[in-house]
C-alpha cells in the first residue's frame, strides 16, 4: 500500500490540481474549435472555387441543376449563385426562355452582344437591362423593337434622332407606329406626329436654304439636301454637318452663291468652312469675288495676295481694311476702293491719304471722307470745295483758313443750313450767308451771330422754314404777334424755364481687374473700348451754375442747387472704370413748370464740379428737354479709375488704334499705372494690419 503524504489532504493542494485539469480541458476545446472553423472555411472556399475531387463534383451537379431549371423557366436565374449568373451558357439558356432574365445576369454579360440579342428577340423590353453601349446598336435595338414596339423608349438618343432607323422601326412594327414616334426625336417628327419626308425637307431648303437650320441631323448630313440648301443660300453651310464644311465641292458651291440683303452682298459662307479650305486659294478667290468682306474669314496669308485683295476690293470697298499694310499702300487697289466709296480712304496707307488724285476721288464720292485726308489736303481749296458740295459735314474737317472762305461756306450752307456752325466767326456774321443758311434750315439761327437774333428779315426767313426758330430770336421779336402767328405760337406760351449752359456728356464702361492683369489682356480691352467709347453707359448734366436761367417772360431766375450723389457710379472692388467725357457749350434746356413755386435743381458731382441732372418744384420732378443746339468743344477727354485713384489720359480722339506705336504707348502707360496702384494698395493694407496688431498689443498691456 502506497502512502500519501500528509500535505495531499490539504484543501489548497486539491484546488490547485483541479484548476490545472480545467485549464487543460479549455485548451483542448480551443484546438477543436479552431480545427472545425478551418474545415468550414475550406468547404466554403470549395463552393466558391471548384477544385478537383468531391467539391468540383458537387459544383457540376449544381450547374446541371441550374441549367435544367433555367431551360424550363428563365426566372430561376434570379435564385442562382453569383458564379452561375456570370456563366455564359447558363445566362444564354435563361434569356432564351425569358428575355427579362437579363436583369439578373452579371454586368459583363449585359454587355455581351449575343446574350443581349437573344434576350431582346425573346422579350424586346429587356433592352432596358442591356449595357448602355448596346442600346446604340442598330441591329439589337431593331430586333428589340421588332419584338415589342415599346422597346424604342430604351434606345439611345442617337437612334431616336436617326430618321432612317425610325423609318425601319415603324416598318417592322406598324401597330406600334404611334408609340415609336412618341419616343422619336422631335426634330424628325412633324406637327401631325408623322416622320418628316425627305421630299418636304428638299422643298423647304429649295425655297429657303436656312430651313436646313431646323432639319434633323440626318438631313444635315445628307449631301443632296445640303447641296440644294447652299445653292439657294450659301450661308446655310453654317448648319450643314461638319463633314461638308471640309468638302471642297460643297464649300465652292456655297461661296459662289449670290446672296443679297437689302441690295447688299452678304454671303458669309467662307466663315463656316473648315480651316483647310479657308487656306485654299481657289475657294478664297471665288468667295471674295462674290462677297469682298469674305477676306476677313480667309486665311491671313491671303491678306497679302494682291490678286485676292484686288478682287475683294472690287466687290466691296471696305474689304480694304483687311488687306496687308503693303497693299493698303498699293495705289491701284486704293483707287479701286475710293471710286466705290470715299469712306474707304480711312483704310488707306498714310502716304496715299496725301495723294491728291486719290483724295479728290474719295471726297467726290463722299464729302466727309475729307476727315481721313492728310492735313495738307484739308487746306486744298479745290478738294475742300468738292467735298462740301458733296456733303456739308466736310466743312467740319476743313482747315481753319478755308472755314473763312466765303464761296466754300456758302456752298455748304446752301446744301444744309446747320453747316454754319463749322464756319469761321466772321462768316457767321455775314448777312448773305446767314440768310442762305436759315432759308435752308431755320434752326441755324442759333449758330448765327447774335446780332441777327434781332434782325426781323433774318428771323422771318428762319421761322418760315422752322417755327421753333423763334426761340432763338431776341426777346422783343419773340413777343411780336405777327411773327408768333407765322411761327404757330399765337397761343400764350407755356410756363417754362429756359436754362442755358455747358452740357457734359459722360460715357463709362466697367471691366474686371482680371481682364487687364497683363499687357496682352489690356490691349484687347483697349482695342474694344477705344473705338466704341460712346456705346457704354451714359449720364449727362449741365454745369452748375448755368450761364443763364430765364422764365417765359424773359426774366432772370435764380436756381437753388441740391447736391445728390455722383454723376458716375462708385468704383467697385476689383474693378476698373474707363470714363470718357466731352462738353457742348451753350446748350439749351426747356423746363416745364407746374406751379409758381421756386424750382430746385438736382446736382451730381463729377471731377470736382457739380452738374444739374434734374429739376424739382413743390416736391415733384419736372419734365425737361434739351434743344440739342450746343456746340461741341472739340475734345473727348478720357480717364480711368482704379483703387479709388484717377489717371487722366488726354484727348481720346487723338489715339490711332491701327497704329502699333500708339497702342504700345497707351498700353505701357495704363499698365504701369495699374501695377503702381496695386503695389500702393498692398502697402496700405500691410500698414493697416501692422497698426491693428500694435493697437491690440497696447490694449493688452494697458490691462
Amino acid at each position: 500500500m502506497k502512502l500519501v503524504p500528509d500535505h495531499c489532504s490539504c484543501p489548497f493542494f486539491i484546488g490547485g490540481v483541479m484548476a490545472k485539469k480545467k485549464a487543460k480541458k479549455k485548451a483542448k476545446k480551443k484546438v477543436v474549435k479552431k480545427a472545425v472553423k478551418k474545415k468550414a472555411m475550406k468547404k466554403k472556399a470549395a463552393k466558391k472555387t471548384p477544385v478537383k475531387g468531391k467539391a468540383s463534383q458537387v459544383d457540376q451537379k449544381a450547374r446541371k441543376a441550374i441549367l435544367k431549371a433555367v431551360k424550363q423557366d428563365g426566372e430561376a436565374l434570379q435564385y442562382a449563385d453569383k458564379i452561375f449568373k456570370a456563366d455564359r451558357e447558363v445566362v444564354l439558356a435563361a434569356v432564351k426562355t425569358w428575355g427579362d432574365a437579363l436583369q439578373y445576369a452579371d454586368k459583363s454579360l449585359k454587355a455581351d452582344r449575343e446574350v443581349v440579342l437573344k434576350a431582346v428577340k425573346r422579350d424586346g423590353t429587356s433592352l432596358c437591362y442591356a449595357d448602355k453601349s448596346l442600346k446604340a446598336d442598330r441591329e439589337i435595338v431593331l430586333a428589340a423593337v421588332t419584338q415589342d414596339g415599346d422597346a424604342i423608349r430604351y434606345a439611345d438618343k442617337s437612334l431616336k434622332a436617326d430618321r432612317e432607323f425610325i423609318l425601319s422601326a415603324v416598318k417592322q412594327q406598324l401597330n406600334y407606329k404611334e408609340s415609336i414616334l412618341e419616343y422619336a426625336d422631335k426634330s424628325i417628327v412633324d406637327q401631325e406626329g408623322d416622320i418628316v419626308p425627305k421630299e418636304a425637307i428638299l422643298k423647304a431648303v429649295r425655297e429657303n436654304g436656312f430651313a436646313l437650320m431646323r432639319a434633323d441631323k440626318a438631313f444635315k448630313a445628307d449631301r443632296e439636301v445640303v447641296l440644294v440648301a447652299i445653292k439657294q443660300d450659301g450661308r446655310a453651310l453654317e448648319y450643314a454637318d461638319k463633314i461638308f464644311k471640309a468638302d471642297r465641292e460643297v464649300v465652292l458651291a456655297a461661296v459662289k452663291q449670290d446672296v443679297s440683303i437689302n441690295g447688299e452682298k452678304r454671303n458669309r459662307a467662307l466663315e463656316y468652312a473648315a480651316k483647310s479650305l479657308k487656306a485654299d486659294r481657289e475657294v478664297v478667290l471665288a468667295a471674295v469675288k462674290t462677297y469682298g468682306h469674305a477676306l476677313k474669314y480667309a486665311d491671313k496669308s491671303f491678306r497679302g495676295d494682291r490678286e485676292v485683295v484686288l478682287a475683294a476690293v472690287k466687290q466691296a470697298y471696305y474689304a480694304l481694311q483687311y488687306a496687308a499694310k503693303s497693299l493698303k499702300a498699293d495705289r491701284e487697289i486704293v483707287l479701286t476702293a475710293v471710286k466705290q466709296n470715299g469712306e474707304s480712304l480711312q483704310y488707306a496707307a498714310k502716304s496715299l491719304k496725301a495723294d491728291r488724285e486719290i483724295v479728290l476721288k474719295a471726297v467726290k464720292d463722299g464729302g466727309d471722307a475729307l476727315q481721313y485726308a492728310a492735313k495738307s489736303l484739308k487746306a486744298d481749296r479745290e478738294i475742300v470745295l468738292a467735298a462740301v458740295k458733296q456733303n456739308y459735314e466736310a466743312l467740319e474737317y476743313t482747315a481753319k483758313s478755308l472755314k473763312a472762305d466765303r464761296e466754300i461756306v456758302l456752298a455748304a450752307v446752301k446744301q444744309y443750313g446747320n453747316a454754319l456752325q463749322y464756319a469761321d466767326k466772321s462768316l457767321r456774321a455775314d448777312r448773305k450767308i446767314v440768310l442762305a443758311a436759315v432759308k435752308q434750315d431755320g434752326s441755324t439761327l442759333y449758330y448765327a451771330d447774335k446780332s441777327f437774333r434781332g434782325d426781323r428779315e433774318v428771323v422771318l426767313a428762319a421761322i418760315k422754314q422752322y417755327g421753333d426758330a423763334l426761340d432763338h430770336a431776341s426777346k422783343a421779336l419773340q413777343k411780336d404777334e405777327e411773327l408768333r402767328k407765322i411761327a404757330g405760337k399765337e397761343d400764350a406760351p407755356p410756363k417754362e424755364l429756359t436754362v442755358c449752359g455747358s452740357q457734359l456728356i459722360v460715357d463709362f464702361s466697367e471691366y474686371s481687374l482680371r481682364d487687364v492683369n497683363s499687357k496682352k489682356k489690356l490691349r484687347e480691352v483697349l482695342l474694344e473700348y477705344l473705338p466704341t467709347y460712346d456705346q457704354g453707359d451714359r449720364n449727362s448734366g449741365l454745369l452748375s451754375p448755368p450761364d443763364s436761367v430765364e422764365d417765359s417772360a424773359g426774366n432772370s431766375v435764380e436756381l437753388a442747387i441740391k447736391r445728390s450723389g455722383d454723376l458716375i457710379p462708385r468704383l467697385k472692388k476689383g474693378k476698373v472704370l474707363f470714363v470718357s467725357y466731352y462738353s457742348y457749350d451753350h446748350e439749351l434746356y426747356k423746363v416745364t413748370l407746374n406751379s409758381d413755386d421756386p424750382v430746385t435743381a438736382i446736382g451730381k458731382t463729377f471731377d470736382g464740379g457739380t452738374y444739374i441732372t434734374g429739376y424739382v418744384q413743390g416736391g415733384q420732378e419736372l419734365d425737361y428737354t434739351a434743344k440739342d443746339v450746343g456746340e461741341h468743344n472739340g475734345d473727348v477727354s478720357w480717364t480711368f479709375l482704379v483703387n479709388n485713384k484717377t489717371q487722366f489720359m488726354g484727348d481720346l480722339r487723338g489715339i490711332n488704334c491701327e497704329s502699333e506705336t500708339d497702342m504700345d504707348e497707351i498700353v505701357d502707360e495704363v499698365f504701369t499705372f495699374f501695377v503702381e496702384k496695386q503695389k500702393d494698395k498692398k502697402k496700405k493694407t500691410k500698414k493697416k494690419a501692422v497698426k491693428k496688431v500694435a493697437k491690440k498689443r497696447s490694449a493688452k498691456k494697458a490691462r
